[in-house]
């Protein structure tokens, strides 16, 4: 036997053996610290979420606050209605100031095509329990379910120059720095 097939024969051998040993490890290390959701579970598939994440705003206030030549007060004189969804929660700001915040209990698909229904750890009678997501298209859904707007089904966008509009008009200021009502969203 030549030294070359030796060598392999013996690599061969010993990288099972070691490859054992190293997932032992693993799954010891895996059952030791943070407990994370399995995403697998399909009574409870919170992996529906990731289409919805990020912040939605009423089409209405898109055209407000896309709106240029408002001044920094205009700006901060109200609110802007918005719906943020994250991994493990939502948080629903009206148009008054009132402000809804519910940690995501779990995210199921239905027979209609392209919705969801977000349902959140809350009582049978607090004003956030729900949110149904209709017609996702990418930047733009109806949203259904909304304590703001008492239920009713209202066109919701994605706004990317949020931002970027907020820091021209406001100057990178605060909203309460600029004599407004509220906090910069």
């Amino acid at each position: 036997m030549s030294t070359h097939r030796f060598a392999l024969l013996l690599f061969v051998t010993i990288l099972p053996a070691a490859c054992s040993d190293q997932q032992v490890q693993e799954t010891a290390r895996a059952d030791s610290g943070v407990v994370t959701f399995n995403y697998q579970d399909t009574e409870n598939d919170k992996a529906a979420i990731f289409p919805l994440i990020g912040r939605w705003y009423p089409v209405h206030e898109v055209r407000r606050l896309s709106d240029r030549t408002l001044t920094a007060e205009e700006w901060c004189s109200r609110p802007a209605e918005r719906i943020l969804v994250e991994m493990e929660k939502a948080r629903v700001q009206c148009v008054e100031g009132t402000e809804y915040v519910a940690s995501v209990a779990d995210v199921k698909t239905t027979t209609v095509p392209d919705q969801f229904v977000v349902s959140f750890r809350s009582t049978k009678d607090a004003p956030l329990r729900q949110l149904v997501f209709s017609n996702v298209m990418g930047v733009a859904a109806e949203i259904s379910k909304s304590p703001c707007y008492e239920g009713k089904r209202v066109a919701f966008q994605r706004f990317p120059e949020f931002d970027v509009i907020r820091r021209k008009i406001v100057e990178g200021r605060p909203c309460p720095a600029m004599g407004g009502a509220r906090k910069a969203p």
